[in-house]
């Protein structure tokens, strides 16, 4: 009962004091930034006209550090493809060329634009910029990385595997490149096989796109279907109203969340790592 009654107290308490933010601290900050980010959009567009647009939704989250940076180099994102017999790097580069890069929508513009863009910072916010200088064979290229890096020649799966959590940190070449890379190692050999493969070694910054985007490039690039989870999002639409009510539900489920943590003891006592998390998937058929 004491619970019950404390949840109630908090909740009011919780809902006035949200109510009284928004609209005393919450409100003017948000204007004070619409009205900043609107002369940011305004000085681009009449000095900077070397900038496409905002880098917005999702991609702005992994933008908050700039480019070439220890903490952003912590988000690449590494996936390894390994293809039965051999492919040339050249047969790649036109395959992605004629499959990828110059694919268009509806409405006629290109649909991975953004592979041949990087982003770059300007008065606070984060920059779409097109590379004037786009050259693809330095982005599809045989494996060259060298030193704590470096491949045997041949090489097992392993031996790749073993670099991925390295190739995840390891800082790109060019900060006025688009930050993706297919690296080609032929003769890969896998446990159990005595012949080679080719493996694809699949670097991009999370900036460009997450793991389902790389999948469905991949799709795209070779005429392939992988299986992976149906993922969907509610498909529920609100109401203006409903979603007013939301505004006023946050401080409700934000108390009803944090009864119990405030009540019990912590369950995790220990200080997080910093060492670099590498997940392995078995292989696709």
């Amino acid at each position: 009962m004491a619970l019950s009654h404390l949840r109630i107290l908090v909740t009011i308490l919780a809902t006035i004091i949200t109510v009284v933010v928004c609209l005393t601290v919450l409100m003017p900050i948000w204007l004070l930034v619409l009205v900043y980010r609107s002369l940011v959009w305004t000085l681009a567009r009449v000095s900077r006209r070397d900038l496409d647009s905002f880098v917005t939704k999702q991609n702005a989250l992994y933008a908050v550090y700039p480019p070439h940076t220890v903490p952003h180099n912590s988000i690449n994102i590494v996936n390894l493809l390994i293809l039965k017999g051999q492919l040339t790097t050249d047969r790649i580069r036109q395959l992605f060329n004629e499959r990828v890069l110059i694919q268009r929508d509806h409405r006629n513009r290109l649909i991975y634009m953004r592979l041949q863009q990087f982003w770059t910072s300007f008065l606070g916010y984060a920059f779409w910029k097109t590379d004037e200088d786009f050259n693809l064979d330095l982005h599809i290229r045989e494996y060259d990385y060298k030193g704590e890096l470096g491949l045997p020649d041949p090489c097992q799966v392993n031996d790749i595997l073993k670099l991925s959590g390295k190739l995840i940190t390891s800082r790109w070449a060019e900060s006025s490149r688009s930050p993706w890379e297919i690296l080609v190692v032929n003769n890969a050999i896998e446990e159990g096989s005595f012949e080679p493969s080719t493996c694809l070694i699949i670097k991009i910054d999370h900036v460009l796109c997450d793991g389902y985007s790389i999948v469905n490039l991949m799709e795209q690039l070779f005429n392939i279907k992988m299986p992976t989870p149906n993922i969907r999002s509610s498909q529920r639409e609100f109401t203006a109203l409903e979603k007013l009510g939301l505004v006023f539900r946050i401080p409700y489920d934000l108390v009803d969340s944090l009864i119990p943590v405030l009540c019990s003891k912590p369950a995790f006592q220990n200080k997080l790592s910093r060492e670099v998390i590498c997940s392995i998937s078995p292989p696709v058929p």
